[in-house]
Order: structure tokens, then C-alpha cells, then sequence
């Protein structure tokens, strides 16, 4: 399954969950001639993960040192191919 990594631009703040890197399943969007991403109708919790993974998957990466990601900043997104 190949996967294409990206920088793209987040859309509201955030904060870290975990001291770990941090794989979340991300929606991407269009939105005034950008493409953004965010976490709008993702559910938390293990129980989530798949379904969350379901309409066109991405996965936003974050570090082990970011504990907050502010709107507008860039985030690196792996875009799923399945």
C-alpha cells in the first residue's frame, strides 16, 4: 500500500494527547483554494480507529516534541492509497 507524505496547512488549534508521536486519522479539505486539514467528525478512542480510517484516508503525524498544533501552521499529513 503506498503512501505519499505532505505538508499541509491545519485548520483549527490543537492540543497533543500523548508525550509519543502521534498518528491521527484526518480529514482533507478544500476550503478558499487550500487544501486543509483537520479533525471535524472524528471520533476519539481506540473503538474509532477504523472507522475513522474509512472515506478517503489520510493520517496526521505529529512529533514527540509538539504539544500543540495553532491554526494555520503547517503538519505533515500521510496520504493512504488503499
Amino acid at each position: 500500500m503506498p503512501c505519499l507524505p505532505s505538508k499541509l496547512k491545519w485548520a483549527s488549534f490543537t492540543k497533543k494527547r500523548s508525550k509519543f508521536v502521534e498518528f491521527t486519522a484526518c480529514n482533507l479539505r478544500f476550503c478558499e483554494g487550500e487544501l486543509i486539514v483537520d479533525l471535524e467528525g472524528k471520533k476519539e478512542g481506540s473503538s474509532a480507529i477504523l472507522n475513522n480510517l474509512l472515506d478517503k484516508p489520510s493520517l496526521l503525524r505529529v512529533e514527540k516534541d509538539v504539544l500543540k498544533i495553532e491554526k494555520g501552521e503547517m503538519v505533515e499529513v500521510v496520504l493512504l492509497d488503499v
